[in-house]
């Protein structure tokens, strides 16, 4: 199980999350916007972090966008770890499964492009339902009113 969970961390997270998310324009206004809202800033971190942000993410954003073409290969080899109900053909979820859940969901839940990929595949879509329940009551990961 380490093998998988180490997966997600190193494969899955930069390679679908990062890119699906901060690659895709219509995306990372809506995904930036969101996480300025729900952290806490002081009046001077309101200014400078925005300026500062630009320059340091530029790079971030094209080193996604670069890796857009891989999302759907990334999809395909979670759906290959699918073998049982949860990832790694295990009987029960792993960390493995709510890591790479908790990426899926908030693209599902906030209705992000790459939304219609997910929900496309038959054994993810079963694979969150099982997932669901495990996660904070099945709340968001968002919390309702922080529009994204």
């Amino acid at each position: 199980m380490l093998a998988l969970e180490d997966w997600v961390d190193s494969v899955f997270i930069p390679d679908f999350f990062v890119p699906n998310n901060l690659g895709r324009p219509a995306n990372r206004k809506r995904v930036i916007g969101v996480l300025a809202r729900t952290a806490p800033l002081n009046v001077v971190e309101r200014v400078v972090l925005p300026l500062a942000s630009r320059f340091v993410l530029r790079k971030v954003f094209a080193e996604a966008a670069r890796k857009l073409p891989q999302v759907s290969r990334v999809l395909d080899a979670l759906e290959e770890w699918l073998g049982g109900p949860f990832l790694g053909s295990q009987p029960a979820a792993s960390l493995a499964d709510l890591a790479a859940y908790a990426c899926l969901s908030f693209i599902v839940d906030n209705r992000l492009e790459g939304t219609d990929a997910v929900l496309g595949r038959a054994a993810l879509g079963a694979w969150m339902a099982r997932v669901r329940p495990l996660t904070s009551d099945g709340r968001r990961l968002v919390p309702t009113g922080v529009p994204v």
